[in-house]
């Protein structure tokens, strides 16, 4: 009941993800204003989540109901390493959202237009060579259905732990930071060259509301992807260590007598059981920890919506604006009527 509780969950999840995927970028092509904001970073990491999303699926259906189209080594290799490009690049661009944060909090001068091709090569061509040097050691070693190693690959696990432990910290450090001058005021004024006529403590407030969204954009994807960095540390170390006991085990079988075979096997039995317990148990959190992941799509909708931008749009549409801002409706009617 549990594992298809979790099943479910990773499917609510990942449909969760899609919408708020294709409602920031529904609105990011219809919504001029919103291409050229400081928020408009987002639109990548957006892509590559929905990108995520639509891959990692098959491996979601091949579990529940056995639908895993030509399952090959090949096609599981080329599905983990795109997975693995994603996920990089997911985090690469929150680096970027950061680095944009602090430009606005410490060098209010700075165009960070001409960081976006910097922002590019980073974010596509850094994962791309983690992807080719921690495939290359087990390029051919494939665990059969569930499309993953045999034996732990010890230079993905820990380079990619590394990179993301700092990642985290990183964006944990620079929204302590953006906090804190939110705070005292000391933030660029934003869009400075755009002609609507706005005093400076309007156009300071804008700037503090866009800040805001951006700033929360890398704090979703490390909390989201916390519980998944956990689980796979201690996946990992258990597996190592599970390994360590069954190697030490075979080793000792030549020196045993027959009593002491039929005991260890035994003892092998019930560790084998134990373990299997403890990988379905960890497989069912991880299930969970990736639905968890994949509802950053769906958080970030909901920061996306908070652009006044987009919602200014909406009040121009009349059922929308009787629907969700009444009062203004009732004003605006008013107003009519003396005209």
């Amino acid at each position: 009941m549990l594992s298809l509780s979790s099943y479910v969950f990773n499917l609510i999840g990942s449909i969760l993800c899609f919408i708020g995927c294709l409602f920031i970028i529904g609105h990011f092509f219809w919504i001029p204003l919103l291409r050229t904001s400081l928020s408009r970073i987002i639109i990548f990491p957006t892509f590559v989540l929905l990108l995520y999303d639509i891959i990692s699926f098959p491996s979601f259906i091949s579990k529940t109901a056995d639908l895993y189209i030509m399952r090959s080594t090949i096609i599981c290799n080329f599905q983990e390493a795109i997975i693995q490009y994603l996920i990089l690049s997911n985090f690469i661009w929150s680096v970027c959202i950061s680095i944009n944060l602090l430009y606005l909090c410490f060098s209010p001068n700075k165009n960070l237009k001409k960081n976006q091709l910097l922002y590019h090569l980073c974010s596509w061509g850094i994962p791309l060579i983690v992807v080719v040097v921690t495939k290359i050691p087990n390029m051919i070693s494939d665990n059969g259905d569930q499309c993953r190693f045999k034996s732990p690959n010890y230079i993905k696990f820990y380079l990619e732990t590394i990179l993301f432990m700092l990642f985290m910290l990183f964006n944990f450090i620079v929204a302590f930071i953006t906090i804190k001058h939110i705070i005292s005021g000391n933030l660029r004024e934003s869009e400075t060259t755009t002609t609507s006529v706005l005093f400076v403590n309007e156009k300071k407030i804008t700037t503090k509301k866009i800040v805001w969204r951006l700033l929360l954009y890398p704090s979703i994807l490390s909390i989201c992807y916390l519980m998944t960095l956990v689980l796979s540390i201690y996946q990992f170390s258990t597996e190592n260590y599970s390994s360590g006991v069954n190697n030490s085990i075979s080793n000792n079988k030549v020196f045993t007598d027959y009593n002491n075979k039929t005991n260890n096997n035994s003892n092998n039995n019930n560790n084998n059981n134990n373990n299997n317990n403890n990988s379905s148990n960890i497989e069912i959190l991880l299930y969970i920890s990736k639905a968890i992941f994949l509802l950053q799509g769906f958080f970030n909708a909901l920061v996306y919506l908070r652009s006044s931008k987009l919602r200014d749009r909406y009040k121009k549409i009349t059922i929308f604006r009787k629907i969700f801002w009444r009062d203004e409706a009732d004003y605006q009617s008013i107003n009519d009527g003396f005209n």
